[in-house]
């Protein structure tokens, strides 16, 4: 139980960092010292066990269902549906009624994320930061090309749910940070508070699809390339800094710097706190 009552506590902080655009989940996996386990249990899913239950062959299909981690997933994922929950009202209500000094909070978070990413990794070879100079381009090329952008559609809905999940195992940028990217988090983030069945539904299926297929190929990528995936997912955090900044800068008051700075002081105290736990 004391396990459990960890990795619930866990899962807690993933929850909470994926609905704060800047702060990982998977970066809080790692710093926890759960992201391997994650990554492998993830990668493990898959539906092997539907073949034998449709043949009536129950025994072999329990044998396919006990491969999946539980033990990881169970006080894992209510951690992060707790999180969620409780935190979507907040976000809602800061982004309606203090969106310059929110976003400025969201700047502080996303620099103070990369620059303990980039720390942390170290390695500062010529490959390395020609990888983060390029990150940091297409970043900033996303949030000012007019073209990128997703309605609100079903079909959309399960688009971002795809990639927001891709985001929130990778180790450097927040799965809310993208639907920010895209220009979708307060519609998500509405759908969490008035319950849209369809809108959660669909969002969900995304996300399921995505960590089926996108937690193989992490795998493979952070076994065979973790420091260039690192300096490039870093480099997009540093390049797509402009979308929050559009956001206050002309807004500029004592209260956005404030807010700003308690950004990059939480990213410091979150990282220091999970090794804690």
């Amino acid at each position: 139980m004391k396990d459990y009552l960890k990795t619930f506590i866990k899962g807690i902080c993933m929850g909470a960092a994926d609905i704060i655009p800047g702060i990982s989940g998977g970066t809080i996996a790692l710093i926890t010292g759960i992201y391997e386990r994650l990554i492998k249990g993830l990668a493990a899913i898959n539906l092997n066990f539907l073949k034998p239950l449709l043949h009536g062959n129950f025994s072999h299909s329990y044998d396919e269902i006990k491969k999946i981690d539980f033990a990881l997933f169970i006080p894992l994922g209510l951690g992060i549906i707790l999180a969620i929950l409780l935190m979507a009202n907040l976000m809602d209500y800061l982004l309606t009624n203090f969106e310059p000094i929110t976003y400025a909070f969201f700047f502080g978070l996303i620099l103070g994320s990369a620059i303990l990413i980039l720390k942390d990794i170290r390695n500062y070879k010529v490959n390395n930061i020609l990888i983060l100079l390029i990150g940091s381009l297409i970043g900033f090329i996303l949030t000012i090309a007019n073209t990128i952008s997703f309605s609100n559609s079903l079909y959309s809905v399960f688009a971002l749910g795809f990639i927001a999940i891709c985001a929130m195992i990778l180790p450097g940028i927040s799965g809310s940070f993208i639907l920010v990217l895209f220009g979708k988090y307060k519609f998500i983030i509405n759908s969490l508070i008035h319950f849209d069945f369809w809108v959660i539904s669909v969002f969900g299926l995304g996300a399921l699809f995505g960590i089926i297929i996108f937690s193989r190929l992490l795998k493979i990528l952070l076994s065979k390339f973790k420091v260039q995936t690192l300096y490039f997912l870093v480099g997009l955090m540093f390049g797509a800094l402009n979308l929050p900044l559009n956001k206050f800068k002309d807004h500029a008051s004592i209260s956005v710097f404030i807010f700003l700075a308690i950004g990059l002081i939480i990213t410091i105290f979150l990282k220091k706190l999970s090794k804690d736990i």
